[in-house]
């Protein structure tokens, strides 16, 4: 939901509701079950690519956006952002960084492209899902319990659908 409410791609909007989200957001979110999300899906995909000879290069673009989603919540502490070259910003690695470009260049550009191995990227993506994993073990996250809040925004929300 979080990545929804920040998706340039609106199809209906409750202004109100959407504004006090947004405010809430950051200081809602669950960092551990955040991360070990994203590190799911990354590996899912990355096992599932692992098993070909080639694929579909967005199939990079997804577990790099799962990786980096988890990562930048990591160094920031805040939802990340939804636009993948916003993301980019905290990948040091300039090899990795001009892979990655490649491939969202060749994705933003409609063509449709198969791609091999590509060892630079994999050697990465293994890196960082280790990284991430010891990460969420042994990460700790005291929250207050946000419900009390929710269910009023949720309570003033429905009133206001109903008048």
């Amino acid at each position: 939901m979080l990545e929804w409410l920040n998706s340039k791609h609106v199809y209906f909007l409750n202004t109100c509701l959407v504004e006090k989200l947004k405010l809430m957001q950051d200081s809602v979110i669950s960092q551990v079950p955040y991360i070990n999300h994203h590190l799911n899906l990354a590996k899912r995909n990355f096992n599932e690519l692992k098993k070909k000879k080639e694929w579909r290069g967005k199939v990079y673009l997804y577990i790099l956006r799962s990786i980096l989603s988890a990562k930048w919540l990591q160094i920031h502490r805040q939802i990340p952002p939804v636009d993948f070259t916003e993301l980019l910003s905290i990948l040091e690695n300039a090899l990795v960084k001009r892979e990655v470009k490649d491939l969202l260049w060749k994705k933003q550009s409609g063509e449709q492209y198969l791609t091999e191995k590509n060892m630079i990227l994999n050697d990465f993506i293994e890196q960082e899902i280790e990284l991430l994993a010891s990460y969420a073990k042994f990460a700790s996250q005291k929250l207050d319990d946000p419900t009390k809040e929710l269910n009023e925004l949720f309570q003033v929300t429905l009133k206001e659908v109903w008048e």
